[in-house]
């Protein structure tokens, strides 16, 4: 993520990981699971929000980051 620093607390290669967010007292867990040969999902649980205020903006944010995620990975290899 380019525009947010995050640090690793904990990692479970290549299942999952914890992050803090930004230095803030929120936290992520980032989930990867295996849909068939050549496909993945990605899960995203962003904890220790302040409110619905700041929910509302952080699922709009990873809205946005996944869908460029997923416009990276079926590229034809331009951006990688």
């Amino acid at each position: 993520m380019p525009d947010v620093e995050v640090r690793v607390r904990t990692t479970t290669a290549p299942r999952s990981f914890r992050a803090d967010w930004a230095g803030g007292p929120t936290r992520i867990v980032v989930g990867f699971d295996a849909v068939g040969e050549s496909k993945a999902r990605v899960s995203v649980l962003h904890e220790k929000l302040t409110g619905a205020e700041q929910a509302a903006e952080l699922k709009a944010y990873w809205r946005e980051r996944l869908a460029a995620l997923k416009a990276l990975l079926e590229s034809n290899g331009d951006n990688r």
